[in-house]
């Protein structure tokens, strides 16, 4: 009796345990996912209006040289590649995780269908 309480206090801790350590995965996800729409919607504007205004009547012949000036766009061309780099940060993260934890969810599943469908079987048998 002892043994068999201890073993299922053990088995509960580390079944709640991955179940925690997933949720905590996916909330570091959201998290990065939110901080990267976070530096793409603070981009830097345009200085000056006049850039803008020169632009929209010179649309077919502007190019993106005409909104920015050349150190406006290394600091843009700076702040893209850190997005594209932050970017495939969180999918190597989230390729890794799903694959650490596929085979898990797979195995927890199956184990709550089967304990599901003994329940049912039990409470069908009651009746």
């Amino acid at each position: 009796m002892i043994l068999n309480t201890y073993i299922s206090y053990i088995c509960a801790f580390l079944v709640c345990t991955m179940d925690l350590f997933l949720c905590l995965m996916v909330f570091q996800i959201i998290g990065h996912i939110k901080i990267l729409r976070h530096a793409l919607r603070s981009f830097p504007t345009v200085k000056s209006q006049n850039d803008q205004l020169e632009l929209h009547h010179v649309k077919e012949t502007a190019s993106c040289d005409l909104m920015f000036n050349k150190q406006e766009n290394d600091i843009i061309k700076t702040k893209i590649k850190e997005c594209v780099e932050h970017h495939l940060l969180i999918v190597n993260f989230a390729d890794d995780i799903s694959q650490f934890f596929g085979p898990l969810l797979a195995i927890n599943y199956l184990n709550h269908l089967i304990i599901l469908s003994l329940l049912l079987l039990e409470c069908l048998q009651g009746v």
